[in-house]
């Protein structure tokens, strides 16, 4: 009984974690498939990588390659600059 409230919490929790451009459709667009592509994540798969951290190493990475980039572009704006 002890933890019987945790787990209702958590079972809430995890059932709400859908983005909410998925909940809505408009009366231009047919209602989603059944089938998710491949690139599409499940809600525990996105619950597993949210407690792992691998969201966050993710996101540091595409920010890294962001900045990469900035800095690529930068580079070549000072080359095409005459001293």
């Amino acid at each position: 009984m002890k933890y019987f409230w945790l787990i209702g919490f958590a079972a809430i929790w995890v059932t709400g974690c859908a983005p909410a451009d998925k909940m809505t459709v408009t009366a231009g667009q047919p209602p989603p498939q059944s089938n998710a592509a491949p690139s599409e994540k499940s809600v525990a798969r996105q619950a597993i990588e949210g407690f792992t951290g691998k969201t966050s190493v993710d996101a540091g990475q595409r920010t890294k390659a962001k900045i990469k980039d900035i800095n690529k572009q930068r580079r070549q704006n000072f080359e095409e600059i005459p001293p």
